[in-house]
């Protein structure tokens, strides 16, 4: 599969680090809006620069191109490369608007090549042990769900100084004007309805909770900083997603069912040993002491 890269920001050192687990994938070629950047990144990993979109989009030997360009531009790059009749993975959000959404879905269709976006995260070991734990019956039937993204309160942690390895700052300013829920919920919502199937309604609160996070001029000043929802399977299940950048790290997934619990540390590793708690009257007893709530081994015990 011969791949394009469109976007040589942050987050394509982020791409790029997880390339060599993939030999079967070849990156022709970078660019980049900004020609200075596409240098760096082309001389770092010792890729072909395009001097455009068009010029990498016109190649006949790539296959897919990967859009890693800023939030305000994915809509139209996606659209480009679509119409250039190229398989699409980008980065997320695939668009800010909802409408922009379907028509993207329908170019695709029309064109007949895929369409996909960030993040991947149900592919992962971690969230496919859970799934084929859900599938072999192992915590009895799936009530409940619990899914933290609580990041960190990043704006305490110099997020303006943050450099990739290329040497892109890491875009702060987009990131708190798209808001920590079409940045996050992503990586929670993806593995749920893979998992559980559509949700039927949605009960949401949020809120612009750090109005002190930066003295960057910011459009939206307000988009919330917290948010959230209560998700009503059609399948039965209901699920609770929590997305913020005011609490400690806290990324758990906690599925629970009428025999039991699966649970994991963390969507981000996706290697994160998954555990399973049976529900027996001397479990439940036993979470009542401080030691056992703070001891996975016990608790699998």
């Amino acid at each position: 599969m011969n791949i394009g890269i469109i976007g040589c920001g942050y987050v394509c050192d982020t791409y790029m680090s997880t390339w060599p687990q993939h030999p079967n994938l070849v990156i022709r070629g970078v660019t980049d809006i900004d020609p200075a950047r596409a240098e760096i990144i082309s001389k770092l990993y010792g890729l072909r620069r395009y001097a455009s979109n068009e010029e990498l989009l016109a190649d006949p030997e790539i296959d897919i191109v990967v859009n890693l360009t800023s939030i305000e531009s994915h809509t139209e790059v996606t659209r480009q490369i679509l119409q250039a009749g190229k398989h699409v993975y980008s980065e997320k959000p695939l668009t800010m608007d909802f409408e922009q959404g379907k028509a993207l879905v329908d170019l695709a269709r029309e064109k007949g090549v895929l369409l996909s976006c960030a993040p991947c995260n149900t592919l992962s070991d971690t969230t496919q042990t859970m799934w084929r734990a859900v599938r072999d019956g192992l915590v009895g039937d799936v009530r409940m769900i619990y899914a933290e993204m609580d990041d960190n309160p990043i704006y305490l942690m110099s997020p303006e100084e943050w450099r990739s390895r290329s040497g892109a700052p890491w875009p702060y300013q987009h990131e708190y004007e798209a808001g920590c829920t079409i940045e996050h919920v992503g990586y929670h919502l993806t593995w749920l309805c893979a998992m559980f199937g559509p949700v039927e309604t949605v009960t949401a609160f949020s809120k612009w909770t750090l109005p002190d996070k930066t003295d960057a001029p910011l459009n939206p000043k307000d988009t919330p900083d917290f948010s959230v929802a209560c998700l009503d399977f059609k399948s039965g299940v209901t699920a609770r997603v929590t997305c913020s950048i005011g609490a400690p790290w806290d990324h758990r997934m906690r599925i629970i069912g009428n025999q039991g619990m699966l649970s994991a540390d963390t969507y981000r590793h996706y290697q994160c040993p998954v555990y399973l708690e049976r529900f027996t009257k001397l479990s439940m007893n036993a979470r009542k002491s401080y030691t056992v709530r703070n001891s996975n081994l016990l608790q699998w015990l």
